[in-house]
Protein backbone atom coordinates (compact mmCIF):
# COMPACT_ATOMS: atom_id res chain seq x y z
CA UNK A 1 0.00 0.00 0.00
CA UNK A 2 2.78 2.41 0.95
CA UNK A 3 4.64 1.77 -2.35
CA UNK A 4 1.53 2.61 -4.41
CA UNK A 5 1.10 5.90 -2.51
CA UNK A 6 4.73 6.78 -3.10
CA UNK A 7 4.54 5.84 -6.77
CA UNK A 8 1.42 7.90 -7.33
CA UNK A 9 2.92 10.80 -5.38
CA UNK A 10 6.11 10.52 -7.45
CA UNK A 11 3.99 10.42 -10.61
CA UNK A 12 2.05 13.52 -9.60
CA UNK A 13 5.24 15.39 -8.78
CA UNK A 14 6.75 14.32 -12.12
CA UNK A 15 3.65 15.51 -13.98
CA UNK A 16 3.77 18.94 -12.31
CA UNK A 17 7.49 19.14 -12.97
CA UNK A 18 6.97 18.40 -16.67
CA UNK A 19 4.25 21.07 -16.92
CA UNK A 20 6.50 23.60 -15.22
CA UNK A 21 9.56 22.74 -17.32
CA UNK A 22 7.82 22.90 -20.70
CA UNK A 23 5.77 26.04 -20.01
CA UNK A 24 8.46 28.46 -21.23
CA UNK A 25 9.05 26.46 -24.41
CA UNK A 26 5.31 26.23 -25.04
CA UNK A 27 4.95 30.02 -24.82
CA UNK A 28 7.78 30.48 -27.34
CA UNK A 29 6.42 27.91 -29.79
CA UNK A 30 2.86 29.18 -29.39
CA UNK A 31 3.92 32.56 -30.79
CA UNK A 32 5.46 31.02 -33.92
CA UNK A 33 2.97 30.62 -36.74
CA UNK A 34 2.93 27.29 -38.57
CA UNK A 35 1.20 27.11 -41.95
CA UNK A 36 0.29 23.91 -43.75
CA UNK A 37 0.66 22.72 -46.39
CA UNK A 38 4.23 23.78 -46.81
CA UNK A 39 7.13 22.68 -48.97
CA UNK A 40 8.87 19.50 -47.90
CA UNK A 41 12.13 21.45 -48.09
CA UNK A 42 11.10 23.18 -44.84
CA UNK A 43 12.04 19.91 -43.17
CA UNK A 44 15.49 18.37 -43.13
CA UNK A 45 15.64 16.41 -39.87
CA UNK A 46 12.82 14.27 -38.50
CA UNK A 47 12.61 12.72 -35.05
CA UNK A 48 10.35 9.66 -34.90
CA UNK A 49 9.22 8.47 -31.48
CA UNK A 50 8.56 4.77 -31.86
CA UNK A 51 5.38 3.21 -30.45
CA UNK A 52 5.52 2.02 -26.87
CA UNK A 53 2.98 -0.66 -27.78
CA UNK A 54 4.83 -3.37 -29.70
CA UNK A 55 1.66 -4.24 -31.65
CA UNK A 56 2.13 -1.01 -33.61
CA UNK A 57 5.84 -1.43 -34.29
CA UNK A 58 5.48 -3.23 -37.65
CA UNK A 59 3.08 -0.63 -39.14
CA UNK A 60 5.35 2.12 -37.79
CA UNK A 61 8.38 0.62 -39.52
CA UNK A 62 6.39 0.29 -42.76
CA UNK A 63 5.39 3.95 -42.47
CA UNK A 64 9.01 4.96 -41.90
CA UNK A 65 10.16 2.96 -44.93
CA UNK A 66 7.58 4.72 -47.13
CA UNK A 67 8.51 8.12 -45.71
CA UNK A 68 12.18 7.47 -46.50
CA UNK A 69 11.29 6.57 -50.07
CA UNK A 70 8.97 9.53 -50.62
CA UNK A 71 10.86 12.26 -48.71
CA UNK A 72 14.35 11.28 -49.81
CA UNK A 73 16.02 14.50 -48.65
CA UNK A 74 14.77 14.10 -45.08
CA UNK A 75 17.08 12.62 -42.43
CA UNK A 76 15.34 10.39 -39.91
CA UNK A 77 16.26 9.56 -36.34
CA UNK A 78 14.28 6.86 -34.56
CA UNK A 79 13.96 6.96 -30.78
CA UNK A 80 12.49 4.32 -28.49
CA UNK A 81 12.00 6.19 -25.22
CA UNK A 82 11.99 2.88 -23.31
CA UNK A 83 15.64 2.44 -24.28
CA UNK A 84 17.03 5.76 -23.06
CA UNK A 85 20.05 4.84 -20.90
CA UNK A 86 19.53 5.18 -17.14
CA UNK A 87 22.36 7.73 -16.89
CA UNK A 88 20.40 9.99 -19.27
CA UNK A 89 17.34 10.00 -16.97
CA UNK A 90 16.67 12.06 -13.86
CA UNK A 91 15.21 10.77 -10.59
CA UNK A 92 11.69 10.96 -12.05
CA UNK A 93 12.82 8.79 -15.00
CA UNK A 94 12.47 11.74 -17.35
CA UNK A 95 15.19 12.59 -19.90
CA UNK A 96 17.78 14.82 -18.28
CA UNK A 97 18.81 18.25 -19.53
CA UNK A 98 21.94 16.95 -21.30
CA UNK A 99 19.95 14.36 -23.26
CA UNK A 100 17.45 16.96 -24.44
CA UNK A 101 20.24 19.40 -25.34
CA UNK A 102 21.95 16.69 -27.41
CA UNK A 103 18.69 16.11 -29.29
CA UNK A 104 18.13 19.85 -29.76
CA UNK A 105 21.57 20.14 -31.38
CA UNK A 106 20.32 17.89 -34.19
CA UNK A 107 17.97 20.71 -35.22
CA UNK A 108 14.79 18.74 -35.92
CA UNK A 109 11.99 20.44 -37.85
CA UNK A 110 9.44 17.62 -37.47
CA UNK A 111 8.66 15.13 -34.74
CA UNK A 112 6.32 12.19 -35.31
CA UNK A 113 4.93 10.68 -32.13
CA UNK A 114 3.68 7.26 -33.22
CA UNK A 115 1.89 6.55 -29.93
CA UNK A 116 -1.78 6.60 -29.15
CA UNK A 117 -1.50 6.70 -25.38
CA UNK A 118 -0.08 9.63 -23.46
CA UNK A 119 3.36 9.08 -22.01
CA UNK A 120 4.92 11.58 -19.61
CA UNK A 121 8.44 10.95 -20.90
CA UNK A 122 7.40 11.60 -24.52
CA UNK A 123 5.32 14.62 -23.53
CA UNK A 124 8.36 16.04 -21.78
CA UNK A 125 10.67 15.38 -24.73
CA UNK A 126 8.36 16.91 -27.33
CA UNK A 127 7.41 19.80 -25.06
CA UNK A 128 11.04 20.64 -24.27
CA UNK A 129 12.36 20.74 -27.80
CA UNK A 130 12.19 23.59 -30.31
CA UNK A 131 10.58 21.61 -33.12
CA UNK A 132 8.16 23.62 -35.28
CA UNK A 133 6.07 20.69 -36.60
CA UNK A 134 4.88 18.22 -33.94
CA UNK A 135 2.56 15.40 -35.05
CA UNK A 136 0.49 13.09 -32.85
CA UNK A 137 -1.71 10.31 -34.17
CA UNK A 138 -4.81 11.57 -32.38
CA UNK A 139 -5.93 14.91 -31.05
CA UNK A 140 -4.44 14.80 -27.60
CA UNK A 141 -2.57 17.79 -26.29
CA UNK A 142 -2.69 21.00 -28.30
CA UNK A 143 -0.24 22.61 -25.90
CA UNK A 144 2.42 20.15 -27.10
CA UNK A 145 1.39 19.07 -30.60
CA UNK A 146 0.23 21.18 -33.54
CA UNK A 147 -0.55 18.45 -36.10
CA UNK A 148 -2.96 15.56 -35.62
CA UNK A 149 -3.45 12.65 -38.02
CA UNK A 150 -6.80 11.74 -36.40
CA UNK A 151 -6.46 7.98 -36.75
CA UNK A 152 -7.79 5.24 -34.51
CA UNK A 153 -5.55 2.45 -33.21
CA UNK A 154 -7.51 -0.10 -35.29
CA UNK A 155 -6.75 1.83 -38.49
CA UNK A 156 -3.06 2.39 -37.76
CA UNK A 157 -2.28 -1.12 -38.97
CA UNK A 158 -2.86 0.46 -42.36
CA UNK A 159 -0.22 3.18 -42.11
CA UNK A 160 -1.51 4.79 -45.32
CA UNK A 161 -3.63 7.44 -43.56
CA UNK A 162 -0.65 8.92 -41.72
CA UNK A 163 1.51 8.73 -44.84
CA UNK A 164 -1.13 10.56 -46.91
CA UNK A 165 -1.54 13.16 -44.17
CA UNK A 166 2.19 13.90 -44.24
CA UNK A 167 2.25 13.96 -48.06
CA UNK A 168 -0.55 16.55 -48.08
CA UNK A 169 1.10 18.62 -45.33
CA UNK A 170 4.62 18.64 -46.82
CA UNK A 171 4.39 19.02 -50.57
CA UNK A 172 7.30 17.68 -52.59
Amino acid sequence: MKIQILNSLKGKIAQRLVNWRIRKNFLQLHNKEVNLPTSSTAVKNVLILLPLNDDFLDPAMTLIRHLRQYFQHWHFMLLDTRKIPAEKLDRFELPNFDFIEDLNKKNFQLVLDLNFEQDLRIRYLVGSMNIPYRLHLQYSDASIYNMFAQISPENFKNFQHVFNYLKSSFVV
